[in-house]
């Protein structure tokens, strides 16, 4: 596991990762693998990446420095995009253990320091498409010009005193200048290359003229085959034009983050098999109002619905035992929620934001409300507690402006601070005798 921390470097403030192994920046961006980067005129890169020109340097062995930076953005796009969570030693000893073939054994030792870097699926693949038979520098061009064409100036939108990061020009650049440049633009998605196929043309793409305008069309669906039993962390991750998918029924998890950002998904069934939804394997698919889970699911993980914002209502089957953390935070038109009976947990600020949420029953067997559960359920009137709990957490009820009445079980021990807190509604409610703590 790397090492983070806030440093001061080049005066200004950054973040810095050490304990990455063998890592070489200079190769793992080099390689072929991408085409978004320039040097920088002090020795790091500019790399850019989905909404962020994000810069980054390499001071020693198994460091890399990010300055400017934002905390936010470092865990939205920067961990993944370089592939700090992934242990390069083992990975390459793994390679090494399981093969004979000296070929493969001489390519692991050369490309030991060589990360795989976690590019936008759709970015990765048109990249791909542009590279055949084609070479680096061609290929860096065309991938420049179709930006300029399609994607947003990362340098001078939403900024009063926008500088040129490779310090080409003094000053505040303009527009005209930097379409011809090209480097600080956004890569387009698939639906605006589809609502212009023309743009393609000025940066003569040649015989994969046709090929691209394929794979934007073919982004939308995803077909997989049946056998499929499993499919990696955010493998469609920021696939915003996907709208259909058929899962496999062999697939036994669905792995963190797999359909992360996938804004036009509007259903979803979970295939029989699957024991396990991992952590934000549907955050922010703000389209998506249809889930089927299957009762052969145990545990959801952390925020694996967040901002799930077109989902009405949510049926968890008898079998479910762990809900994560945040699962259904910011799903302001979630209505209903049936909550299976054999529920053993419900993590902190599950509900949080559920604005439209107007009644829940919490089965019996749980024993805590952790903190904030309910935070901002502004329309939640009706409210069903088990005869087994036990403690009520920080703000489980906080800005819940419709409750008006609260029966609490004689069970209670514990009601922790501003519980309560802004129920302006609340007229209501008696403090069971065995109550010992109010913070």
């Amino acid at each position: 596991m790397f090492e983070q921390s806030r440093i001061k470097f080049k005066d200004e403030d950054a973040i810095s990762v050490k304990g990455l192994g063998p890592y070489d920046l200079e190769a793992t961006l080099t390689c072929g693998q991408c085409f978004r980067y320039e040097s920088l005129p002090d020795g790091g890169y500019l790399f850019v990446a989905r909404d962020l020109l994000i810069r980054v340097y390499q001071p020693q062995s198994g460091q890399l420095v990010f300055p400017g930076i934002s905390d936010e953005d470092f865990e939205r796009v920067v961990r993944r995009l370089f592939s700090l969570d992934r242990n390069l030693d083992e990975i390459c000893d793994e390679i090494l253990s399981s093969t004979d073939s000296v070929w493969l054994t001489n390519a692991a030792a050369c490309a030991k320091g060589i990360a795989i870097l976690g590019q936008e699926p759709s970015e990765a693949l048109l990249s791909f498409i542009i590279s055949q038979n084609n070479n680096i520098p061609r290929i860096r061009k065309i991938i420049k010009q179709i930006c300029a064409e399609y994607g947003v100036n990362l340098c001078l939108h939403n900024k009063k005193e926008a500088k040129c990061p490779l310090k080409l020009v003094d000053g505040t650049p303009c527009e005209e200048n930097c379409r011809k440049c090209g480097i600080c633009y956004s890569f387009p998605t698939p639906a605006d290359i589809l609502a212009r196929p023309e743009g393609l043309l000025p940066s003569k793409p040649g015989f994969r003229y046709g090929y691209l305008i394929d794979a934007c069309k073919k982004l939308t669906k995803v077909s997989l085959p049946e056998s499929l039993r499993l499919l990696g962390e955010h493998v469609f991750w920021n696939c915003v034009e996907l709208n259909e998918v058929n899962l496999p029924s062999a697939l036994q998890t669905i792995n963190r983050g797999l359909f992360d950002g996938c804004y036009n998904l509007t259903s979803i069934t979970i295939p029989s098999r699957v024991s396990y939804i991992a952590d934000e394997a549907f955050a922010d698919c703000r389209s998506l109002a249809t889930v089927s889970i299957p009762s052969s699911v145990k545990v959801i993980g952390n925020n694996v619905f967040y901002n799930c914002t077109a989902l009405t209502s949510v049926f968890l089957p008898y079998g479910v035992q762990v809900i994560g953390a945040e699962v259904f935070w910011g799903c302001s038109s979630l209505r209903s929620v049936s909550l299976p009976t054999g529920l053993l947990n419900i993590g902190y600020g599950t509900f949080r934001g559920c604005s439209s949420l107007t009644a829940i029953t919490i089965p019996e067997g749980i024993t805590d409300l952790e903190d904030h559960l309910f935070c901002g359920c502004s329309a939640l009137r009706d409210v069903t507690l088990p005869k087994t709990l036990a403690d009520i957490g920080s703000c489980v009820f906080e800005n819940c402006t419709s409750l008006e009445k609260v029966d609490l079980p004689s069970s209670i021990t514990m009601i922790c601070q501003a519980a309560f807190r802004h129920c302006s509604s609340l007229y209501d409610i008696t403090i069971p005798a065995g109550v010992t703590i109010i913070d």
